[in-house]
């Protein structure tokens, strides 16, 4: 069993890629998305979860991130975090806006969710979480019709979405950090499904 994090070059995939590795007890790899296989058999582990890490930039600018995430079995657990959010509703049509004209960094906000996890319902998802960005999806996306629901959103922008049918979450935040006491039942949440 093996979970492979999809490093986007930010200071921040190390935490994440350490937390995952202290709770996930099977393997966890990192693997730089400059080095992703062009296509997804071609990983020869077992792959039970795959994240798609925060990073700098936009979706555009992660192709091989984008044609990896198509090609991953649909029943396979899906997390995107940050950039990972942004690189997954953007696959599926989302179009990405700029909130404020400075980037928002270590801002912490508190998150309740709007409806319940379709994939995660026992999980209580309140609390505080730390946000750094500034780049968004709106909320009345039309991406939200169709492929994802927004489980949380704020200021007309979406926080956090699960696919439709696919067991799939992405948060707009850092539930890796210190500052998002919430988000480690968010990454805990995720670390069930792929135990399943």
């Amino acid at each position: 069993m093996t979970l492979l994090i999809i490093d986007h070059h930010d200071s921040f995939v190390l935490n994440l890629a350490n937390w995952f590795q202290y709770y996930y007890k099977k393997q966890t790899i990192v693997l730089s998305y400059s080095d992703l296989p062009d296509h997804f058999n071609k990983i020869k582990k077992k792959i039970n979860g795959v994240v798609f890490s925060p990073g700098p930039g936009l979706p555009e600018h992660y192709v091989r991130s984008l044609n990896f995430y198509g090609q991953i079995p649909a029943d396979i657990p899906i997390l995107g975090v940050c950039l990972g959010h942004q690189l997954l509703l953007n696959y599926w049509g989302a179009t990405l806006e700029k909130i404020l004209k400075v980037p928002c960094h270590g801002v912490q906000i508190s998150h309740r969710q709007d409806i319940k996890p379709r994939f995660f319902p026992s999980t209580k998802l309140d609390g505080p979480v730390v946000f750094f960005n500034s780049w968004v999806v709106k909320s009345n996306d039309n991406v939200f019709k169709h492929s994802f629901d927004s489980l949380w959103s704020r200021h007309g922008y979406c926080l956090m979405a699960e696919h439709k049918f696919r067991p799939q979450v992405t948060v707009q935040f850092h539930p890796e950090s210190f500052a998002s006491p919430a988000g480690h039942s968010i990454l805990k949440m995720f670390l069930k499904a792929v135990h399943k």
